[in-house]
């Protein structure tokens, strides 16, 4: 589990653009990330056998929480460096206490089927939900909806550049579902204020669901 996805889209943009940080920069950190992951191994599974993996996952969990704060502090670059380091510490043990605990609830003698189970529930429940979704979006007019869509373009996702694996500007995807939108910056705290504050407005007069981008 990787610092850069646990901590937020804001954490690449933040290095690069504002920091002036490189793109290779990104994968190292994410390397020294997987490198304290691994190495932390062996010290978490002694604290398993210690302590268990119930208390571990509370322990590990609440390390992990701190992680996005970090980034508060990070006005050098050099800072991520040890930050990455604890992000991979504190995940390493979720992880690895997340699967004794998974090893343990299992009976002993069905422990393969049951961690198949397990991660075949993930993948289909993930596939499921998207097929959902998009019936109940095509069912469902959207008029009907009286909401604010909050869609955030920091032109990374998981990584990728949206230009990669995105067909078209993301402030077209109002449109696609016929519902008026508006731009505003989000790296302005006024700007999204009054620009939500608009759209509550109307939304509050007319009953249309807005985006905004």
């Amino acid at each position: 589990r990787r610092v850069l996805f646990r901590s937020g889209p804001a954490s690449p943009i933040w290095l690069v653009k504002h920091l002036g940080m490189p793109a290779s920069y990104l994968g190292a950190l994410s390397l020294v990330s997987s490198l304290a992951a691994i190495a932390s191994q062996r010290i978490w599974a002694r604290y398993i056998d210690r302590q268990g993996s119930r208390r571990v996952l509370g322990v590990a969990g609440a390390l992990a929480a701190l992680v996005p704060l970090g980034w508060l502090v990070v006005f050098d670059p050099w800072v991520a460096v040890p930050l990455n380091l604890f992000a991979g510490l504190s995940w390493g043990g979720y992880s690895l206490a997340m699967s004794a605990r998974l090893l343990q609830l299992a009976p002993a003698a069905d422990r393969p089927a049951y961690l198949g189970t397990y991660a075949a529930a993930i993948g289909i429940s993930g596939a499921f939900g998207s097929l959902i979704a998009g019936a109940v979006a095509a069912a469902v007019p959207i008029e009907w909806v009286p909401v604010i869509f909050v869609v955030q373009d920091n032109r990374v996702a998981l990584g990728t550049p949206t230009e990669r694996h995105t067909a078209g500007d993301l402030a077209a995807l109002p449109r696609a579902y016929v519902v008026a939108g508006l731009e505003c910056d989000g790296n302005n705290v006024l700007d999204v204020w009054a620009a939500t504050d608009r759209k509550s407005t109307r939304l509050n007069s007319s009953h249309i669901p807005l985006s905004r981008m």
